[in-house]
C-alpha cells in the first residue's frame, strides 16, 4: 500500500464526509496524525479477529466487510465508502475486527492511528458521531437481513449499484467484479451475469470485463428495493 504523503496538510480539502462533521479542533487534531494512502482493489485490510491498530476514513472506493464460514462461504456484511469509517468503533472498543475488510474498488483513504482515535472521539460532540454511525450500520446490517430473504436478486442488485456509486464516490462507471457483486448479495455469479443482463436490456446500465457502466440513475433508484429509500430515511433521522 503507497502512502500518498507522510502527514495530512490541514489547508487539504478533506472529501470523507465523517470527518467533514467533526468540530475544528477534533478534525485538526485527527489530520495531524493521519496520512493519506491508496486503496487497492482486493486488498485485504483487516483480517477477522486481528487488532484494530488504524482507522480507514475513505475518501473514494468501497471497502467490504466479508463474514467467512469455515467451509470458505462469504457474504458481504457491510461496506464503507466515504461517509464513513473503517475500524473506528473497534478502535474506541479496543475490540479486534470480527469481519475480514477488503478493498472492493479502488480509491484513497486517510489512515489515523487508533490511540488517536480513541482521544478524538471519547468526549462531545465527537463522540456522538461514533455512536451516530454505530447505529447506522446495525440499522443497514439488520435490513440486508431482510432485504436478503425477501426481496429478488435484480432489485437488490440495482440498490448496491447505486449505493458503491454514492459511498465510492466512483462516479457512473464502477469497477466493480462479479465475484465481489456475488459475495455482497450472497448468490452465485451465474445469477448476478443473469440479473446484470436483466437491468442492461431495460438500459439502464452496460457491463464490461470488471466493469459496470451506469447509463439511467432515475430508472436504478425505481428499480432498487425498498431497503435503500429506509436506510436513507433512518440515516437523515438521526442526523447520520
Amino acid at each position: 500500500m503507497a502512502a500518498f504523503e507522510t502527514a495530512a496538510k490541514q489547508t487539504e480539502e478533506v472529501r470523507n464526509r465523517f470527518i467533514t462533521r467533526l468540530g475544528e479542533a477534533e478534525r485538526r487534531r485527527l489530520l495531524s496524525a493521519s496520512r493519506k494512502v491508496e486503496l487497492i482493489a482486493g486488498h485485504i485490510l483487516y483480517h477477522r479477529s486481528e487488532t484494530t491498530e488504524h482507522v480507514y476514513f475513505p475518501e473514494r472506493g468501497i471497502v467490504s466487510m466479508v463474514a467467512v464460514t469455515s467451509e470458505g462461504g462469504q457474504v458481504e456484511s457491510g461496506v464503507v465508502g466515504c461517509e464513513g469509517a473503517l475500524g473506528l468503533v473497534e478502535a474506541m472498543t479496543c475490540s479486534p475486527m470480527f469481519p475480514t475488510a477488503t478493498v472492493q474498488a479502488a480509491g484513497v483513504a486517510w489512515i489515523a492511528p487508533a490511540d488517536v482515535c480513541r482521544e478524538v472521539f471519547s468526549s462531545e460532540p465527537a463522540r456522538t458521531l461514533v455512536e451516530e454511525y454505530a447505529q447506522a450500520m446495525l440499522a443497514e446490517a439488520r435490513q440486508s437481513i431482510a432485504c436478503q430473504a425477501f426481496h429478488r436478486l435484480e432489485p437488490r442488485l440495482a440498490r448496491w449499484l447505486l449505493e458503491c456509486r454514492e459511498r465510492g464516490e466512483l462516479g457512473e462507471e464502477l469497477h466493480l467484479t462479479q465475484e465481489f457483486l456475488s459475495i455482497m448479495l450472497g448468490v452465485q455469479r451465474t445469477s448476478v451475469t443473469a440479473a446484470l443482463a436483466s437491468l442492461e436490456q431495460r438500459g439502464l446500465l452496460r457491463t464490461g470485463r470488471a466493469r459496470v457502466r451506469l447509463f439511467d440513475i432515475d430508472g436504478l433508484e425505481a428499480a432498487a428495493c425498498e431497503c435503500r429509500g429506509l436506510i436513507q430515511s433512518y440515516r437523515r433521522q438521526i442526523g447520520c
